[in-house]
């Protein structure tokens, strides 16, 4: 449960507010990091107020966005209204105001750009509308979020005339964020503060690769590569109640190496065998781990009968923790709720082992295995010392599933095709040292899924999707998460020679994903009850049109999934 906030601003009708960050540490001889971001407005006051009544029909809000100090190249911030904070706000001021509708409010763009050597932007307004509709007496919140992500990323590729693929891969990245946290405790008292966040990270990685087309057709494949990155974390307290918290100020640089070589090979035996094998050996160093490892891979293919196929596979990999998570941070989310950095995280592996059995190229039949050592993931634990929950990513023991699913595809008439998926899974988390506990949990989950095509018309051509699924009580960790099911439909209109279409999707049409998801926990005097509500529902309306012979440019993705 990582929650991070920009800076949030909040709006009423008869009381229009707007709550804002505001950095007021002095910058001229130190920096907390490459540099932040905050709302002009922010330097003096925390709210920012107006009134209306009924011949008010419209106001405009202009501020203006403001660096610490004049940075060396163009920095882009972006904007947005940001409903989803609404719920903390009331939360943490006990009140129950609603989110200002969309149709009353105008944000007159979405960025901006604060020039190189310059600390303002241009100005920036918010413009409330047809504000004599609103009801009288009733208060409505806006929040308004500012924060900023940077990334460049340049790779340099060659390839030989005899298979040989190189490159050197160059990926910067910058983010920063602000949280303004207010927290009025049982005796009335509070509490404020401002932090500052920011990650820093420089990535890059060289590789050589080669291939071999041998006789009697076999194919050799190897090679090698280097990846090294830096990483700064910082985050900073800035008390406004005079308060000192500087003692929660972090500032960590993290430097990362991983070294792999890899062999492999594969081979058709004739018309009903092909297989393929690798090995991925792997050094990994960081400052407080370092480690060998190997990681192999095979793939059998049996094919007796066109109608009948077997497939043997056992994979294995390695996933990382994030380069936030192995910060030394503590982050708040209320006066309770606090999320901790884990900086002795390790990566965690994962071996799977697959047999499918296909029948007339349709049926599928599967048994699968998948077991995680060292699986990393964030629970909740209750301090045994203070009252506080304390959300931190640790890792188990191991994650074990076994699990079997059948795919069936079945057709009525021209105008019906379906799937039904069928699973069934046995899961096992074991912790035998989680703070101060240990859990060993294990249940038996099963999912049930039907995928619909339906042709309504040919002349013109509409085509309907319906997907329904179900998912049995399962567990996460220590955790039991009650059942959840969805509903995703969507209509397409197929025209002009096929070349174009008009599409309505609605995803969880019932907001019953993750709407709606109760979460226990019961372990060795730990007791918790979390009900969570997420707005998952989305409808997208979308035209798309193919022009002849044009083809989409493929360009390699750039993994940020370790960037915060």
């Amino acid at each position: 449960m990582r929650i991070h906030k920009l800076y949030q601003c909040f709006a009423a009708a008869v009381l229009l507010f707007l709550l804002v960050a505001c950095d007021n540490t002095d910058y001229s001889e130190k920096s907390p990091f490459d540099n932040s971001a905050y709302l002009n407005v922010a330097a003096s006051k925390n709210t920012e107020t107006f009134t209306f009544n009924r011949k008010v029909t419209s106001q405009t809000k202009t501020f203006t966005v403001k660096l610490s100090y004049p940075a060396g190249d163009d920095s882009k911030v972006s904007l947005k209204v940001d409903p989803s904070l609404v719920g903390v706000y009331n939360a943490k001021n006990d009140t129950h105001y609603e989110m200002l509708p969309a149709e009353h409010y105008q944000l007159s763009q979405e960025s901006v750009t604060i020039p190189a050597g310059k600390t303002t932007s241009e100005d920036i307004s918010i413009r409330f509308l047809k504000l004599d509709e609103l009801e009288i007496d009733a208060t409505y919140l806006c929040p308004l979020s500012i924060g900023g992500a940077r990334m460049h990323n340049i790779a340099l590729d060659y390839l030989s005339s005899f298979g040989m693929k190189a490159g050197i891969n160059y990926t910067s990245y910058h983010s920063e964020s602000h949280q303004q946290f207010t927290n009025k405790d049982n005796k009335n008292q509070t509490s404020e503060f401002h932090t500052t966040s920011g990650q820093t990270i420089d990535r890059w990685k060289i590789y050589v690769d080669q291939s071999h087309t041998l006789p009697r057709e076999w194919t050799l494949n190897y090679g090698t590569s280097l990846t090294y990155a830096s990483d700064h974390n910082t985050q900073f307290y800035h008390t406004q109640n005079g308060t000192d918290m500087s003692e929660l100020n972090t500032n960590n640089r993290y430097n990362e190496y991983t070294y792999d070589f890899y062999v492999g090979f594969s081979k058709n035996m004739g018309e009903h065998l092909s297989f393929s094998a690798s090995i991925t050996g792997e050094y990994y160093k960081t400052a407080r781990y370092h480690a060998w490892a190997a990681y192999p891979t095979t793939e059998l293919t049996y094919v007796m009968t066109p109608a009948h196929i077997l497939q043997l596979s056992f994979t294995s990999d390695k996933t990382y923790p994030s380069y936030w998570d192995l910060s030394e941070s503590t982050g708040y989310i209320s006066g309770y709720e606090e999320v901790q950095g884990n900086p002795m995280l390790k990566p965690s592996t994962d071996y799977s082992a697959n047999l499918n059995y296909i029948l007339k190229n349709k049926y599928i039949f599967s048994l699968a295995y998948d077991y995680q050592p060292d699986l990393f993931q964030q629970l909740a634990y209750q301090s045994t010392e203070r009252l506080a929950l304390i959300y931190k990513t640790l890792n188990w023991d191991y994650q074990q599933s076994f699990s079997a699913t059948t795919i069936i595809p079945f057709k009525i008439g021209h105008w019906l095709d379906s799937h039904v998926t069928l699973q069934a899974e046995y899961r096992q988390a074991k912790c035998n040292k989680f703070f101060d506990l240990s859990f060993n949990h294990s249940k038996w989950i099963g999912l049930a899924m039907l995928q619909n095509n339906i042709i309504l018309s040919t002349k013109p051509d509409i085509r309907m999707e319906l997907t329904g699924l179900y998912l049995s009580p399962s567990i996460q960790g220590s955790y039991d998460l009650n059942h959840i099911w969805a509903i995703h439909t969507g209509i397409r209109w197929n025209f002009a020679n096929q070349k174009a279409s008009i599409q309505v999707k609605a995803n969880d049409l019932f907001n019953s994903m993750e709407g709606n998801i109760d979460v226990t926990l019961r372990n060795k005097g730990q007791y918790m009850d979390m009900h969570t509500n997420n707005y998952s529902r989305n409808i997208t309306l979308s035209f798309t049109y193919k022009f002849g012979g044009y083809k989409e440019k493929q360009h390699k993705p750039i993994d940020t999934s370790r960037f915060k």
